[in-house]
């Protein structure tokens, strides 16, 4: 029942409303809110973003003063009662601005955003070529085979090559009983093979040979080997699934050496729905999953974005993942503001 005029002017409750409605409310939150932007973004260029999250965005008081700007939405939208039809784009702009305050809010409290590093094959590689003299050098390299220094010793009669990387400390084994196996130690997953050695190293033309037979500039091939780790697990409320890299690109423009694109063929699987899905995330091109419009409307799904790539490893790729249980109140509250503003216009 819609209470008479003489009844706003007498309740309590009603002054209040009329209080919590006024312009001048409305200009000063608009204006904490405007100034809190601003020092957030200078705190973000000076520091860095999770700083600004901490002390802006995230703040309980930011939090406070956009519902108190949502009070005012409403209030002003009350003091219109009895609401006529020329209220109509009043009312729905006031409340699109409202599931826009909302959404912003719910998505920035229970969502995130976050990179993700994946690797595409089974296994990391790592050559190096050790020098007694001059220590080692990396040829090439495929993923993280792990933090293992070599070297090679020749204060003994038979060379050594010496393994250091914690926990395990400084290994020294016999280079002779070693080449041509694969070592591996206790409590580490890298094998270590000993392709190959050089007393007198020398690079010919048609590759690495031995100048003499004896220990002038010894040298040793080494190639290290180790297991991936099994496919990352993204945990989202209520969703638990893993994601997958398949296959990483990069076309290049056509007789230049520059990247055109950037593309990772990526395999989602859910194991509490069994869904499988094979997709290519791309520049501009992101990846949602749970797939389905329905997850798409209500904010259940992430979004997987192409964000860096390693010009020395192609079969990384990193990927920008957001989750936003907000969006439905943002796509509701953008679609009735438009909704206002033209029924405003249009008489």
């Amino acid at each position: 029942m819609t209470p008479p005029p003489e009844f706003k002017r007498k309740s309590a409750i009603w002054r209040l409303i009329y209080v919590c409605a006024s312009m001048r409310l409305a200009m000063v939150e608009l204006f904490v809110i405007a100034l809190s932007c601003a020092l957030a973004t200078v705190c973000e260029s000076r520091f860095d973003a999770e700083v600004a999250q901490t002390w802006f965005y995230n703040a309980p008081w930011f939090f406070f003063w956009l519902g108190l700007v949502c009070m005012n939405l409403v209030c002003a939208t009350l003091v219109r009662l009895p609401w006529r039809r020329k209220d109509v784009g009043f009312i729905l702009t006031h409340y699109g601005v409202i599931l826009l305050l909302t959404g912003g809010m719910v998505g920035q409290k229970f969502g995130f955003a976050t990179d993700l590093r994946l690797h595409g094959s089974t296994t990391s590689r790592e050559t190096q070529m050790v020098f007694a003299k001059y220590g080692a050098v990396v040829l090439n390299r495929s993923g993280n085979p792990g933090a293992c220094r070599i070297s090679l010793s020749m204060d003994d009669p038979e060379p050594k090559m010496i393994l250091e990387r914690a926990p395990m400390g400084c290994v020294k084994l016999g280079l002779f009983s070693i080449l041509g196996k694969s070592v591996l130690l206790k409590g580490d997953t890298t094998q270590i093979f000993v392709k190959n050695y050089w007393p007198d190293f020398v690079m010919g033309t048609v590759g690495p040979s031995s100048k003499s037979d004896q220990p002038n500039n010894p040298a040793i091939l080494v190639e290290l080997t180790r297991p991936c780790p099994p496919p990352v697990a993204v945990c989202v409320r209520p969703f638990a699934f893993q994601v997958q890299l398949l296959r990483f690109e990069v076309p290049r423009d056509e007789g230049t050496a520059a990247p055109s694109d950037f593309r990772s063929t990526v395999r989602f699987f859910d194991p509490s729905s069994g869904e499988t899905l094979d997709t290519v995330i791309s520049m501009n091109n992101p990846a949602f999953f749970p797939a389905g419009f329905l997850n798409a409307a209500l904010g259940r799904n992430c979004k997987f974005s192409q964000a860096q790539w390693n010009p020395d490893d192609l079969e990384e790729a990193t990927f920008h993942v957001t989750h936003d249980p907000g969006w439905p109140f943002k796509w509701l509250g953008s679609l009735m503001f438009c909704l206002g503003m033209v029924r405003m216009i249009v008489k």
